[in-house]
């Protein structure tokens, strides 16, 4: 299993990949992946603002 995803912003064009090679146990539920995309989605922010920051001083 694989999920990827993609943010354009003013510094850069950021892409994460997520890969899951092997569920052991197959009685496991697929894995919510919401959580880690708002953690992305807020490190992009915060590094995008920064890079803003970073241009006007």
């Amino acid at each position: 299993m694989e999920k990827t995803w993609e943010i354009s912003g003013a510094a850069a064009n950021w892409t994460m990949t997520v890969s899951i090679l092997e569920l052991r146990d197959a009685d496991l539920p697929p894995p919510d992946f919401e959580g880690l995309v708002e953690h992305f989605r807020t490190v992009i922010d915060l590094t995008e603002a920064l890079w803003q920051l970073r241009q006007l001083g």
